[in-house]
């Protein structure tokens, strides 16, 4: 696989993964909270814990078919998360990446499977070696994103490292989906916006690739250039 092919498949998924959080967002604060910074009555009755539908647990009450559509989301995460190694570093990813994406990738699916279970059941399903997979997402992917983006070769393909980071939960709850009563409006919304950057920072990768992208094909032909123009 190329890494234009790569950079533009791993965007599309993370685009239609922003955009299915982004409606299972809308099912739970649209008609209740205008903006995330709402503080009336009405708006207060949507930000209980229990109303959650990203991973729900116990004593979690479904709305519509959020959870559904936030599985689905996971779920494209998931499948992205195959090719980002090589879509954000342009190149094959060493052995560390390999193997965290290697863990990373089914602990992120099954996350979204369950959670899209729980939204069809109307109730939360465990799956197997869930509690596993959830210190994988929470922090191994974190520090494989981190990873990544250092060593990435362009503003875009950086731009698209931080927001993937943001996108996931332990960023989450640092900076937007905790709000003064109990989880801030629209914050899963948030992780769909912050989806949908990084899918639009990979197709500029893909369209606009950088310089330190070019690859030891590029460099070996710089070099014959200016070794041509010292002779």
């Amino acid at each position: 696989m190329t890494v234009r092919i790569a950079r533009l498949l791993s965007a599309s998924l993370l685009l239609g993964a922003g955009a299915l959080m982004f409606a299972g967002s809308w099912q739970r604060w649209a008609g209740y909270c205008s903006a995330p910074w709402d503080s009336h009555e009405r708006c207060y009755l949507r930000q209980y814990g229990e109303l959650d539908f990203v991973m729900p647990v116990d004593g979690w009450i479904p709305i519509g078919s959020a959870a559904q559509l936030a599985g689905a989301a996971l779920v494209l995460l998931a499948l992205a998360l195959v090719v980002v190694p090589t879509a954000m570093l342009g190149r094959r990813p060493g052995p560390f990446s390999l193997a965290a994406t290697a863990l990373c990738v089914p602990a992120v699916a099954v996350e979204g499977v369950a959670t899209l279970l729980s939204g069809l059941a109307g109730e939360v399903v465990s799956l197997p070696l869930q509690s596993v997979a959830v210190w994988a997402w929470a922090l191994l992917l974190p520090g494989l994103l981190v990873r990544l983006t250092l060593s990435a070769p362009g503003w875009a393909t950086r731009v698209a490292g931080v927001s993937l980071l943001m996108a996931l939960p332990v960023p989450g709850w640092l900076f937007y989906s905790m709000g003064p009563f109990d989880s801030a409006p629209w914050y899963e919304a948030t992780c769909g916006l912050f989806l949908a950057v990084v899918g639009a920072g990979l197709v500029l990768a893909a369209v606009l690739p950088s310089r330190d992208s070019r690859g030891p094909v590029a460099h070996e032909s710089g070099a014959r250039v200016a070794a041509g123009a010292t002779t």
